[in-house]
């Protein structure tokens, strides 16, 4: 069977899938976000995404930034998405995460990602649509680590289900781990500067978005923050079930460079992936989550997905030591975005240590496949 990794190239945000292949059939493809500050980039390429008449296994969803979920809407219209897996986020933070988004990304934005915050129920099932909601605990509310016998096949998923962080989750013989990580630091921050400026988070109503005089102070508040705010942060192990199964993975990239669709490529056996959505990697706690609480699948890892376009306030260079074998990282971003993603710090740091970068962006020689064969 092989496992088809595709980065999708739609600028600013993130689409990552990965399609089952049984010789020559498709008989399975999992979605890791569909969001993007270029939306009608994202939104061309996502009928030409899968088969026709292809359903959709599982989309995870990271975080509720819209530029990860903004194009949720279209895949749904043009797949059937069998089950969605989110990160469970309490009502207080949920209003934090939309007043964060009123303002770092426009009323739009908000109005885009507002539905699947409040009501994910109403939006993925109702008379056209009938997608079973999974959600993932904190990890401070779960069990600490991933344990061997904590797995479950994905037809034991059932609607309304709450598990935990580092609960695996079986599809063929390939395994997907969860985790669902709260940044308190910087919600905690974002939550005093409001107050500060008169705003308590317990009294808010979404109709005070309309209050001129709130969000000038909403905006002042924001300016406080150091760095973004993601709230919660859906990451996920994407491998074989089995750690020393043998496998192959080959990685192929269009060079964009003065022969157009020059495809180069790599071979190694590490089929593991590791996807960080805009994890803040300057959480004191986060290595600890990756390196020690995945094993024993850590060593399997042959990818990892920089986190937040390769923004300077996310990166840590910790990351390049997570899998000492491990050579592959990628990131997305968007050419002509306000935020000078991926800083160059990020990008010199990554090949300076000798390892190899795919950066993809709205340009579709960009786009970034890797095929697991196991």
């Amino acid at each position: 069977m092989d496992v088809i990794r595709t980065f999708h190239p739609i600028g600013q945000g993130a689409f990552y899938t990965e399609r089952f292949v049984n010789n020559g059939d498709d008989v399975g493809i999992i979605v890791y976000d569909c969001g993007s500050d270029n939306k009608n980039t994202l939104t061309r390429s996502i009928p030409g995404c899968f088969p026709k008449g292809a359903e959709i296994d599982i989309l995870f969803v990271s975080h509720f930034h819209a530029d990860h979920i903004n194009g949720i809407a279209t895949l749904r219209n043009n797949y059937n998405i069998k089950k969605v897996v989110l990160p469970l986020v309490r009502p207080e933070d949920k209003a934090i995460i939309k007043i964060y988004n009123f303002v770092s990304k426009g009323e739009r934005a908000y109005l885009e990602m507002h539905q699947i915050i409040d009501n994910p129920e109403g939006f993925f099932r109702s008379k056209d649509y009938s997608s079973e909601l999974v959600f993932v605990r904190p990890t401070d509310e779960s069990r600490g680590e991933f344990v061997r016998d904590n797995t479950l096949p994905i037809d034991k998923l059932r609607s309304e289900d709450v598990i935990d962080s580092y609960q695996g989750i079986i599809f063929h013989n390939w395994i997907y781990i969860p985790f669902n990580y709260k940044e308190d630091g910087r919600i905690k921050e974002f939550k005093a500067a409001l107050e500060a400026e008169g705003i308590k988070i317990e009294d808010w109503d979404d109709s005070l978005f309309g209050d001129a005089e709130k969000v000038e102070k909403i905006k002042k508040a924001y300016k406080r923050l150091s760095g973004g705010l993601n709230g919660n942060s859906l990451m996920l192990y994407s491998g074989t079930l089995t750690p020393n199964k043998s496998s192959r993975s080959i990685g192929r990239f269009i060079y964009s460079g003065p022969y157009p669709f020059w495809t180069r490529s790599y071979v190694d056996n590490l089929c593991g992936c590791l996807y960080l959505g805009d994890a803040n990697l300057n959480d004191p706690d986060m290595f600890k989550t990756i390196a020690h609480t995945l094993y024993p699948y850590t060593p399997t890892i042959g990818l990892i997905q920089i986190p937040h376009h390769g923004s300077i306030d996310n990166y840590n260079k910790g990351i390049l030591d997570v899998n000492k074998d491990n050579q592959r990282y990628m990131l997305s971003y968007g050419t002509n975005n306000k935020h000078g993603h991926p800083a160059q710090y990020v990008t010199s740091d990554i090949l300076s240590a000798g390892k190899y970068l795919a950066l993809v962006n709205e340009d579709s020689r960009s786009i970034f496949v890797q095929m697991n064969t196991i």
